[in-house]
């Protein structure tokens, strides 16, 4: 559209800042924040050290969460490196469903 200008940065969902940088970094950026970074540093002390120190049921569930934590941002990297970037972002519009355009229903 005349007037637009579609390189104007915007915030995103995690708080940083989005431009014309597409799915892959997208996913990158999401990879890089700093919850999916702690969650990476506990997945390896937990596997590598405290499991071996204090076996039981804890260390298995810190396992669990800190893998729920790190698994979607490194599915959604894997998952866009293919695309090579050929996926646009779309504004969200309230009152649209995604599929057919049509206002969705209650």
């Amino acid at each position: 559209m005349p007037g637009i200008d579609r390189n104007v940065e915007r915030r995103t969902p995690l708080g940083g800042v989005s431009g014309r940088r597409g799915a892959v970094g997208a996913a990158l950026e999401w990879l890089g924040h700093p919850v999916t970074v702690a969650g990476l540093a506990v997945l390896l002390v937990n596997d590598h050290v405290l499991k071996q120190a204090w076996p039981g049921p804890v260390t298995g569930k810190l396992s669990d969460f800190a893998g729920l934590v790190l698994a979607p941002p490194l599915l959604a990297v894997l998952m866009a490196l293919p695309l090579g970037g050929r996926v646009r972002e779309r504004p969200w519009r309230p009152g649209r469903s995604s599929r057919s355009g049509r206002p969705s229903r209650p």
